[in-house]
C-alpha cells in the first residue's frame, strides 16, 4: 500500500519535471538524442581541432545549423554587445580564446593566431544577434567579437 503511494507519487513528480522541462526550453530543439548530447558537449571550444569538427558539422547538416540558431538565441543578453559576450563564452574557453583573433595576425612578428573572422560559428552568431536585435551594425559586431577576444588574457589570468 505504501509502497504504491510512493510509486504514483514519484510517477506524478517525473511527469511534472517533463512539463517543466519543455515549459522552461521549447526554443533549444535538442532532444536526447546522442548525437544532439555530443554537439552540446564540444562546448566551450578548447582546441582548434574542436571548431574544425564543429565547422564541418554546420556546413553540412542542416538540421545542427538550425538547432544551434536556436541555441545561440536562448542564451540572450539585454543588448547586443551582452549577447555576443554571453554567446562567446558559451562557445569559447579563455584559454583558447588567446590564441584566436579576428584575422589570424598576432602582435609578436612569426606568430600567428587561430582566425575566426570567416568561421561558419561567427556567420550564424552574427545572423543570431541580427535577427535579435535589427539595429545592430556589423562594425559595431565585429568590434564586438574583436574586444572579446583581444580580452582573453585578462579573462584567463582572472580565472587562475
Amino acid at each position: 500500500m505504501m509502497s504504491e503511494r510512493l510509486w504514483n507519487q514519484m510517477n506524478s513528480l517525473k511527469n511534472e519535471f517533463a512539463n517543466i522541462k519543455h515549459q522552461i526550453a521549447p526554443g533549444l530543439k535538442f532532444s536526447n538524442n546522442s548525437n544532439d548530447i555530443e554537439f552540446l558537449n564540444q562546448f566551450p571550444f578548447h582546441t582548434e581541432e574542436s571548431v574544425i569538427a564543429c565547422e564541418k558539422l554546420l556546413q553540412t547538416d542542416n538540421d545542427i545549423k538550425e538547432k544551434f540558431k536556436h541555441f545561440l538565441h536562448s542564451i540572450g543578453g539585454v543588448d547586443a554587445k551582452s549577447h555576443i559576450r554571453r554567446i562567446l563564452n558559451k562557445l569559447f574557453s579563455n584559454k583558447f580564446a588567446i590564441n584566436c583573433s579576428w584575422t589570424g595576425r598576432a602582435f609578436e612578428k612569426n606568430m600567428s593566431k587561430y582566425k575566426i573572422q570567416n568561421l561558419q560559428i561567427i556567420a550564424v552568431m552574427k545572423c543570431v544577434i541580427k535577427n535579435d536585435h535589427q539595429l545592430y551594425s556589423e562594425s559595431s559586431f565585429e568590434n564586438d567579437v574583436q574586444s572579446w577576444f583581444r580580452t582573453a588574457k585578462t579573462r584567463f589570468d582572472r580565472e587562475q
